[in-house]
């Protein structure tokens, strides 16, 4: 079946693997922590000292809050990309489907 042998297969498969593989190391980061662990991680950071975004202690809870956030957003892009790709590549593979099966 000549399908792998066409520039459209790989230009549709590609992304969804990528989003396939993104969407297994979005599921590897630690998961967020709740308010009640950002405060006893917290607990020894001034709370009187008041910095732009609030007290130190606001930022350290942010901070913990946001944790990966800065790591994750490329992989959630990935993700995304994959998962609007799925529809391009089931509407190519049932497309050459139909051809192979009833045009030979």
């Amino acid at each position: 079946m000549p399908i792998f042998k066409n520039f459209w297969f790989y230009f549709n498969t590609i992304p969804v693997l990528l989003g396939i593989f993104s969407l297994y190391k979005l599921n590897s980061f630690p998961p967020r922590g709740s308010f009640k662990e950002a405060l006893e991680y917290c607990k020894d950071v001034d709370n009187e000292r008041m910095l732009s975004e609030g007290t130190e202690q606001d930022y350290c809870i942010d901070n913990f809050m946001n944790g990966y956030f800065s790591e994750a957003v490329p992989w959630m892009l990935l993700f995304l990309l994959g998962v609007a790709f799925i529809i391009p590549l089931a509407l190519y593979l049932i497309m050459s489907w139909r051809k192979y099966r009833y045009d030979n």
